[in-house]
């Protein structure tokens, strides 16, 4: 949002009722956490109120609520705990994205204020280093997708992405330009089976060549990578994403709860 700087004459009285109007409720209460955690309120260590009493303090729908800590969450200030509540972790905002993982709706979920650029969507014949992480043969079909993903505010792109579409489900070649509609909900809906499995692997390498032009960074920088492949209740992998953040552009944090 960006709002043009007026010269206020004699006569000429600021609209703050218009300017409120142009900000989402769940932003207002976003920022308002935010200096809560900040100043202190809510110390390092300690945790928000639950969510109906936040819905409480702010007249807002639950909706609202969730949107608002929804951010909180991406900018690394908190984290929801099984069992705990949601704990606050640090006073001020992540330089890069976090990404938070307690379930596996949270998994499969796209950050929603994150803005995918297609650089590039073709058929390819797998490679030796593709098949490896495909789980195929080489030279099987597939559809490649190339994609740098944006952080609102964040000057650089946050991450490299390449997304792979099996052969057998090209309804699934718009995975990257869904709208809001959440990833296990898109892929159930276009291939009429619901995600299973979700594979996912975490890993280390230097960005390199294409990639490193891409994410504005030197060649052999360091990187973190997350694959993961998505299955089907056939057993099919329908699709995989590799995902290159530049190491002080990612944060991972994962919630496992002890049966």
């Amino acid at each position: 949002m960006r709002i043009e700087s007026e010269r206020i004459g004699a006569d000429m009285v600021p609209d703050t009722a218009a300017a409120s109007a142009r900000t989402p409720r769940y932003e207002e209460i976003y920022r308002q956490l935010v200096g809560d955690i900040r100043d202190g309120r809510y110390p390092v260590g300690g945790k928000l109120p639950p969510e109906l009493e936040l819905c409480a303090t702010f007249g807002a729908s639950r909706h609202t609520v969730r949107e608002a800590v929804r951010r909180l969450t991406e900018q690394g200030l908190i984290a929801r705990r099984a069992g705990a509540g949601t704990l606050v972790l640090r006073r001020t905002k992540s330089r890069g994205f976090t990404q938070q993982i307690s379930a596996l709706p949270d998994l499969l979920a796209y950050v929603k204020s994150a803005q995918l650029e297609v650089l590039e969507a073709r058929d390819i014949k797998a490679g030796a280093q593709e098949a490896g992480l495909l789980r195929c043969r080489r030279g099987q079909a597939w559809h490649r997708l190339v994609a740098l993903k944006h952080l609102r505010g964040a000057r650089k792109p946050v991450a490299y992405v390449l997304a792979y579409v099996h052969r057998n489900h090209p309804a699934l070649r718009a995975v990257l330009d869904r709208r809001g509609v959440a990833l296990h909900d898109f892929i159930e809906e276009r291939i009429g089976e619901r995600i299973v499995t979700v594979e996912q692997e975490l890993s280390a390498k230097p960005i390199k060549g294409r990639e490193a032009k891409a994410l504005g960074v030197a060649p052999g920088y360091a990187g973190f990578v997350i694959a993961r492949r998505y299955l089907a209740a056939s057993g099919t992998v329908v699709l995989v994403t590799s995902t290159i953040f530049p190491f002080d552009r990612m944060r991972y944090s994962m919630s496992l709860k002890l049966a």
